[in-house]
């Protein structure tokens, strides 16, 4: 299982005492319902189109760059209906996705200073619903033909970081994932990545045991946040992995590894 130097402790401390650090948001659309995994589906997705879009663009290309190096932090918000019109139209470096009736839901931002967000940005409150007050929406099926980048979120963790943590973490794990290649992944999953990009980026939020989370870092292919412990949780929590992307036989071996009650 890898993970990103950015997240080792040495590295963290170096970013926590930063006074203006570079932050990547994500705004929810307030009044269309979404379930859990929609949401963590939708904000790995956002992050990635945030920096398709925007990353090698001469306008942000450089943000980007300090950002990946230096900071890394993504904090998300919530949108009532006029402020969703009027981000949507007034803030630069904006990506919105869908949900799966095709409405807006979640928006990315490109990263920007912090003191240099805009009035709006500043108004909007934090999106920090617990995950079991969120509507009992299905997400994604898992059974498909296209690869899939399978989430799993920390079993031990869920109940305790609130819908916009896990929503963050996804997008994190979603953006190491994507470029692991970056972070030491072998041939094997180059190739799985490319397959992954050519059908689509499928991305699927499922569940793990306690066991199965355990048996999945020691036995699966994927990459791991390390929180640095900022809000909500402890330094150090494993949060939220995204495994190699995977299809048929290798989706079923996964579910199984993560189905793991223990002894």
């Amino acid at each position: 299982m890898l993970s990103n130097p950015c997240d080792a402790p040495e590295a963290a401390a170096a970013r926590a005492g930063q006074e203006d650090p570079l932050v990547m948001y994500l705004v929810v659309r307030r009044s269309v319902p979404a379930g859990y995994d929609t949401l963590l589906t939708l904000a790995a997705r956002a992050c990635l189109a945030c920096r398709d879009r925007y990353g090698s663009d001469p306008a942000w290309r450089e943000v980007f760059r300090a950002w990946d190096g230096s900071s890394f932090r993504k904090v998300v918000l919530r949108a009532g209906e006029r402020e969703w019109e009027r981000l949507v139209t007034e803030e630069q470096g904006v990506v919105q996705v869908m949900d799966p009736c095709d409405r807006p839901l979640v928006a990315g931002l490109a990263p920007r200073a912090r003191s240099a967000r805009s009035a709006l940005l500043g108004r909007l409150q934090v999106y920090g619903p617990a995950p079991g007050d969120l509507p009992d929406l299905p997400g994604p099926m898992a059974g498909t033909r296209s690869p899939t980048m399978l989430l799993v979120v920390n079993p031990a963790l869920r109940g305790r970081m609130s819908a916009g943590k896990a929503m963050a973490q996804a997008g994190h794990a979603a953006m190491m994932g994507a470029a692991a290649g970056d972070l030491g992944a072998d041939a094997a999953w180059l190739l799985a990545l490319q397959d992954w990009v050519r059908d689509g980026r499928r991305i699927v939020p499922v569940r793990a045991m306690p066991a199965g989370w355990e048996r999945a870092l020691a036995e699966l292919d994927g990459v791991v946040v390390v929180d640095r412990g900022l809000t909500e949780i402890e330094p150090g929590s494993r949060t939220v992995m995204a495994l190699r992307p995977c299809l048929g036989e290798a989706t079923v071996r996964c579910l199984e590894v993560l189905a793991d009650g223990g002894a």
